[in-house]
């Protein structure tokens, strides 16, 4: 999921919560490989939209 939320074109900051030092190094090592490909991002999308999560703005409501 860090993967998706860097590539994201509308998200420019990243937090991540961890329990661990090993979650920690987890998680600089996903951000390290990058970006994902336009592929497996409009596959991540179709398969959030599938699941009913549909990823957008959050309305203030």
């Amino acid at each position: 999921m860090l993967r998706r939320a860097l590539t994201h074109p509308d998200i420019s900051v990243l937090l991540s919560g961890i329990k661990s030092i090993d979650h920690l190094c987890d998680n600089v090592g996903s951000v390290k490989k990058g970006k994902l490909s336009v592929d497996v991002y409009a596959e991540a999308k179709r398969r959030l939209k599938y699941a009913g999560i549909i990823p957008g703005p959050v309305s203030a409501d």
